[in-house]
């Protein structure tokens, strides 16, 4: 039995869970596990568990043969994303693992979009930053590379929106424009009294893999 608390809502497994604290209890079995949360704070055992008090309850396929053993009974997070981990148990040499996933992307979305549609300009970085999110989750990229683009207008000497350009550019596939984004943000960086070795060689190195 161990306690849980979330702050927002998440899905626990593929079980949505409103936030707050539960009772973890878990049934073993040989080739599955019953995990459950229990909003039943004050229960000392499964025992004194009831229908009512269940928040979730999922099932879980062990993984067995653990390269080192779990001396004691051990709670962790694994694969740790965005929008998503991977909740686990660890016992001995077994492991039991259930996704979490949250809906933070989708806010943070939602947020831009909100924004955008506010019709106020904004700030070089907000522009910067939401393409930055839209390409490290994938999403609608041609939409990132305008919001690059407008951010690189408001700030033409950073360095490091013509960087994220190229990556942009790269993840769609145009790499000759990507190298020429790259590119721009050597000269940039190169035009300072004291250029950043690394990240010319960060650029360079980008170069070097589009060619």
């Amino acid at each position: 039995m161990a306690h849980i608390k979330t702050s927002a809502p998440i899905k626990f497994g593929e079980k949505e869970v409103p936030g707050g604290e539960y009772v973890l209890y878990t049934i073993p079995g040989a080739n599955q596990w019953t995990l459950v949360l229990s909003k039943n704070l004050g229960a000392q055992s499964l025992a004194d568990h009831k229908p009512e008090d269940e928040a979730a309850r999922v099932m879980a396929k062990p993984l067995l043969a653990l390269a080192a053993p779990a001396e004691t009974f051990t709670i962790g997070f694994d694969d740790l994303r965005a929008n998503s981990a991977t909740f686990y148990l660890e016992w001995d040499k077994t492991r039991v693992p259930v996704k979490l996933t949250t809906n933070d992307v989708e806010k943070v979305m939602q947020g831009i979009d909100k924004t955008v549609k506010g019709g106020q300009p904004q700030e070089s970085n907000f522009y910067y930053n939401a393409a930055s999110f839209y390409l490290d989750q994938n999403k609608d990229l041609p939409q990132a590379l305008k919001w690059v683009d407008q951010a690189i207008e408001k700030n033409p000497k950073a360095y490091f929106m013509q960087f994220k350009k190229a990556q942009i550019l790269a993840k769609m596939g145009n790499k000759k424009e990507a190298i020429a984004a790259a590119e721009k943000s050597i000269e940039l960086l190169k035009a300072n009294p004291t250029p950043d070795e690394t990240a010319i060689a960060t650029s360079r190195a980008l170069i070097d893999s589009l060619r």
